[in-house]
């Protein structure tokens, strides 16, 4: 893989179309919101470490945009068929 340590993560339009990829870790916790354990419930306050527990429970892109520079290159790597998408119209990111 060309990026660091990555995590798997499906996306999808409320067209119904979606794909998969992978993301950095670095790039997801560096885009998810500064305050995000003090927006969680106290049950679910380690979750932000842990993107797969994470994203059991958020899965709004709208918190994620930059990793896309590296979900679609991703695609490509692993000869998925390339699925080019508007991030803004998202409306599920997480969890394959």
């Amino acid at each position: 893989m060309f990026f660091g340590e990555s995590r798997l993560v499906e996306f999808g339009t409320t067209d119904g179309s979606g794909s998969n990829g992978f993301v950095e870790l670095s790039v997801l916790r560096d885009a998810l919101r500064p305050d995000m354990k003090s927006l969680l419930n106290s049950e679910y306050v380690t979750f932000p470490d842990d993107f797969y527990d994470l994203f059991r429970i958020i899965y709004n892109p709208r918190l994620m945009f930059p990793f896309v520079r590296q979900v679609i290159p991703a695609q490509v790597a692993n000869r998925r068929p390339l699925i080019l998408f508007n991030p803004a119209r998202l409306s599920t990111f997480g969890n394959p």
